[in-house]
């Protein structure tokens, strides 16, 4: 095992994964591997307890996050609601934050949205966000301009198998951003005039091995505002 990495290494990679593993077999498998890395290693406890999940939204929320690193300070900018009952003041605990938010050297900002949706989209749309999360996505944009007065960029992050990635790479009406992103088009509302949600595809593996070798995506690459 040590000619692979240390025993600390190996159970922080395998823990990775089971963070972003939603397939029984897989998940079985690298509990498996996890136990007996930490038999050979002498550190096995009485109780070994493990956990996957199957929640792909957290999941891919998660991987984005990491792949793009988010670390937008967002206080200031999204504060809580407050309320006026019977004269006395309170707020909010909670606040609709954007699941990425970034900001370059030049104050130009980045807004992402990870959305874990099945997207089908030859010969009609389907499996798409509500008009919920459509109208939050703008309403998002909206702020950060009221508040920085900056243009910013604002996408829908979807995953995709290898598969299809590679096929709707070849198609010459997506933008190729780069070997891991392509645009396939856009999301306009008329309550949100001159502004686009750009609808981007993420090749699912490339992603998800990037969050395992803690590697990030230069987000500059994600910029397109045409």
């Amino acid at each position: 095992v040590t000619s692979i990495g240390d025993y600390e290494d190996l159970l922080t990679i395998l823990h990775k994964q089971l963070n972003i593993s939603y397939i029984d077999r897989e998940v079985h498998l690298l509990k498996s591997l996890v136990y007996l890395i930490k038999k050979r290693a002498g550190c096995l406890e009485d109780d070994l307890s493990l956990y996957g999940t199957k929640n792909f939204a957290g999941v891919w929320e998660s991987i984005c996050k990491n792949v793009i690193n988010s670390t937008f300070e967002v206080n200031n900018i999204f504060p809580n609601p407050e309320w006026n009952i019977l004269g006395s003041q309170y707020k909010s605990k909670g606040t609709l934050i954007p699941d990425i938010i970034l900001e370059d050297e030049n104050g130009k900002v980045y807004l992402f949205d990870a959305k874990y949706y099945s997207l089908k989209y030859i010969g009609n749309i389907a499996g798409e966000p509500g008009y919920k999360d459509i109208i939050k996505q703008f309403q998002y944009q909206q702020h950060i301009e009221e508040k920085r007065k900056e243009c910013i960029s604002n996408a829908f992050l979807f995953p995709l198998n290898d598969k299809d990635f590679i096929s709707l790479s070849n198609n010459p009406e997506v933008i190729d951003l780069n070997e891991s992103v392509v645009v396939i088009g856009s999301i306009k509302y008329d309550l949100f005039k001159d502004k686009k949600i750009w609808v981007m595809m993420c090749s699912y593996s490339s992603w998800q091995m990037m969050y395992i070798q803690n590697k990030m995506i230069n987000y500059k690459k994600l910029f397109w505002n045409a």
